[in-house]
């Protein structure tokens, strides 16, 4: 008798094997991220583990062994030890950079590959300067590529009949590999879609003067949408923005190593990024000049962009290519393109540019780089294994100028992601640090926080009570500690009293 799926051992490894990942992804927002990376890591080591001594594969057990060891000595001690993890890392990026260097040069000469190389030790570089981040992120994205192979082989096996309690983690990976290599290779599988994303043939101007117009029309309605700091005007720019299908047209030609079409869509794209940007700068000029650019919920939602931001342009990239790939679920694009949100963050940096608020302005251009990076890498990696590459004709790639690029420009996007993620996470926990301290402070006294912020080496501190107590440099100093190298420490009371009125009724 067979068993079902959630009765199959190696189904509930795929899930243990998820919720890692997950446990991963969310170590930087935590208080003790080593920590979490350590749980992460030790959940994955006794998967591998298990299913090693279980189905009898010997070549799991160094990895499960090191997973487990390193997830070990991170719950001990994780800030002692996550520096060393991290650094044998970067040695690994290094070294793969050696080898694609060596490739470059033979292929392009020694400019290219001395590029390259610059873009695997600046890699390198941050993968051991923000250890807690990137650590996470990568054992997230290993993790997740892992558990979306193997939820494919399940899917396989339950299809083959073999779903029951002998089938082993190992026979699940092979499986879930092998489906996708087989779609992927398989022209059959996929539709062309070149016509869908490529502005070519004798009607490609037609095609770009549409995109022209359309893309002012979203513009516009996007500036105004964030002028008027309204949610709902913006959400419609976003629907109707043609932005999404150039940037797609970049990922087939990627793919498919045609560097034509790829200068061809990326022209276009330059053109929409210019005519949005231009279109909130005007539109700001005239309508917007007392725009107050610290108030707008619209503005200020787009001009500090984590890793977070980058995850959902990543699986919206990927829901992208996936409906441009199947005729049957093209109805998820608009839905794709208000998950994605080109226009808005460029709207946002041409009115920003307007107001003078340079560096509003660069934190908005970085989120549409981030969401534009995304778009054209997961595009590209859909198109394979959905077989959309595969039903093209004349596959052909070429390394090329482009590509080491598009690498270069990849690694400076997620510099500036993982260091802005690093400093918010910091800036929280200093937050909650000195939120605790005031808290402690207060104990049994008659006192309420109103607010605390933390801004660089400034902190202010706002507390309601009935008097100004005496001993307010014990509270300077206890934030004094948590807040290491204060400059200034503003602590403000507001007075509260209460009085009772006596009113005589007599006449």
């Amino acid at each position: 008798m067979k068993l079902r799926w959630w009765a199959t051992p190696a189904a509930w490894a795929v899930v243990a094997l998820t919720i890692g990942v997950l446990v991963a992804l969310t170590a930087p927002s935590s208080d003790r991220p080593p920590q979490r990376i350590g749980i992460a890591l030790v959940i994955g080591g006794v998967v591998l583990i298990a299913f090693a001594a279980r189905d009898r594969v010997r070549h799991l057990v160094p990895l499960g062994l090191v997973s487990l060891v390193g997830g070990g000595l991170l719950l001990m001690d994780g800030p002692r030890f996550i520096e060393p993890v991290t650094r044998g890392g970067g040695l690994v990026v290094l070294l793969v950079g050696l080898v694609a260097t060596r490739f470059t040069v033979r292929r392009l000469g020694r400019l290219a590959g001395l590029v390259t190389c610059a873009t695997f030790v600046g890699a390198a570089g941050l993968f051991v300067y923000f250890d807690k981040e990137l650590l996470s992120l990568s054992l997230g994205a290993i993790g997740a590529f892992a558990v979306a192979v193997a939820t494919v082989g399940l899917n396989r096996a339950g299809t083959a009949g073999e779903v029951g309690s002998s089938l082993g983690l190992t026979r699940v990976f092979v499986l879930g590999a092998r489906a996708i290599g087989d779609r992927a290779t398989n022209a059959e599988t996929g539709e062309p879609i070149r016509d869908k994303v490529l502005y070519h043939g004798p009607d490609r101007q037609q095609r770009f003067f549409r995109f022209v117009i359309l893309m002012g029309f979203a513009s516009a309605i996007a500036s105004l949408g964030v002028i008027a700091d309204s949610t709902a005007v913006v959400i419609g720019a976003m629907l109707m923005a043609p932005l999404l299908i150039p940037l797609m047209g970049m990922s087939l030609s990627l793919v498919m190593g045609w560097a034509d079409e790829l200068k061809r869509a990326g022209l276009v794209a330059t053109v929409g990024v210019g005519v949005a940007v231009g279109t909130g700068f005007l539109m700001t000029a005239i309508l917007g000049p007392s725009t107050d650019v610290d108030a707008n919920s619209e503005i200020a939602s787009r001009i500090s962009p984590t890793l977070l931001d980058l995850g959902i342009a990543l699986a919206a990239g990927a829901a992208g290519a996936y409906a441009l790939s199947r005729s049957d679920v093209s109805d998820a694009l608009p839905g794709v393109a208000v998950a994605i949100a080109l226009v808005p963050p460029l709207a946002v940096v041409g009115v920003t540019a307007q107001l003078g608020a340079s560096g509003e302005s660069l934190g908005a251009l970085l989120l549409f780089g981030t969401n534009a990076l995304a778009i054209v890498a997961m595009g590209a990696l859909t198109f394979i294994v959905t077989g959309a590459a595969a039903a093209e004709s004349a596959r052909r790639w070429t390394l090329d100028w482009w590509t080491i690029a598009f690498g270069a420009i990849a690694v400076a996007v997620i510099a500036a992601l993982v260091a802005n993620t690093a400093s918010i996470n910091e800036s929280d926990a200093v937050s909650e640090r000195a939120t605790a301290a005031v808290e402690e402070w207060i104990d049994e006294r008659d006192y309420e926080i109103l607010s605390i912020e933390i801004d660089g080496n400034d902190a202010t501190v706002l507390l309601s009570g009935p008097s100004t107590p005496d001993d307010l440099d014990e509270l300077g100093d206890a934030i004094d500690r948590v807040v290491q190298g204060a400059e200034s420490i503003n602590i403000r009371i507001a007075i509260t009293e209460q009085t009772t009125l006596n009113i005589d009724d007599s006449p």
